[in-house]
């Protein structure tokens, strides 16, 4: 597929009405984010899902499960 088409509007819909899984290239815009996974800290507010940007040239191994 195309890098034009891996918006996540498109590959949503693909994936949840179908059985296709999608391979493609990310656009150069990209934003890929690792996922909070310390504990939630107490207080008001919503609580952090995004625990800093992904650099692809070096990514942080030590956030990976």
């Amino acid at each position: 597929m195309d890098a034009y088409f891996t918006k996540k509007s498109f590959i949503n819909r693909i994936t949840t009405k179908t059985h296709l899984e999608i391979i493609c290239l990310l656009r150069q815009d990209a934003d890929l984010r690792y996922l909070y996974i310390s504990p939630k800290r107490a207080g008001k507010g919503a609580p952090k899902l995004y625990d800093g940007k992904i650099d692809l040239k070096k990514p942080d191994l030590s956030q990976t499960d």
